[in-house]
């Protein structure tokens, strides 16, 4: 499920989308993480651009979110999945993100 299609199932059903399985958890960071530049400019998938696009806006559209970039991480090989090095690099960005994102 996409982001805006996640968003907007929580929505419908009254929910904060920081929170779509109802935990309470409004207050906590929703992160994630772009698509690899690689993948998003390989042909492989047609809707990749937009999807990277909405994961790019999200924070700017929903409260405490937070969005971690790709930029410049490499793939393993297959055009499709990061590398080793890079997932490293992605969960270091992801940290920070939500460093960020959950400071008063």
């Amino acid at each position: 499920m996409g982001p805006r299609r996640a968003e907007s199932a929580a929505k419908a059903k009254g929910r904060d989308p920081r929170d779509p399985v109802g935990c309470g958890a409004a207050a906590t960071c929703y992160n994630r993480g772009r698509l690899g530049e690689f993948y998003v400019h390989s042909g492989k998938a047609p809707y990749a651009e937009t999807v990277d696009a909405a994961l790019r806006d999200l924070p700017q559209r929903v409260e405490n979110t937070a969005c971690a970039s790709a930029e410049g991480l490499d793939h393993r090989g297959d055009v499709v999945h990061f590398g080793a090095d890079a997932l490293r690099e992605l969960g270091k960005r992801y940290a920070a993100e939500m460093s960020r994102s959950t400071k008063p």
